[in-house]
């Protein structure tokens, strides 16, 4: 068997870990919690009317037409994500009459 020096096993060692590091950093990643918070009604109201919030409506327009939060946007559930404003400081508040 030959003979393997330190600094062979540093190297090789090295390489391993960066291999490693990379994949991990390269691999897609599971969320461990819910990418979104829940607000209470009083949350919701202390953000109302703020220029950096954006509250959407997922409502049926039926639904949204009786009653919705003032300043409020309908956008049909599906439609969620081609509404996506370009400017990623604006906080989304979603909401809807069945939980959704």
């Amino acid at each position: 068997m030959p003979a393997v020096s330190c600094r062979t096993v540093t190297r090789r060692t090295f390489a391993l870990a960066l291999a490693a590091a990379l994949l991990a950093w390269a691999a897609p990643t599971r969320a461990t919690e819910e990418p979104f918070g829940r607000l209470s009604v009083d949350e919701v109201e202390r953000l109302l009317g703020r220029k950096d919030v954006r509250v959407v409506d997922v409502n049926s327009p039926e639904v949204y037409a009786k009653a919705r939060v003032p300043g409020a946007a309908l956008v049909a559930l599906g439609a969620v994500e081609r509404s996506l404003p370009a400017d990623k400081t604006i906080t989304l508040v979603y909401y809807c009459k069945n939980g959704h």
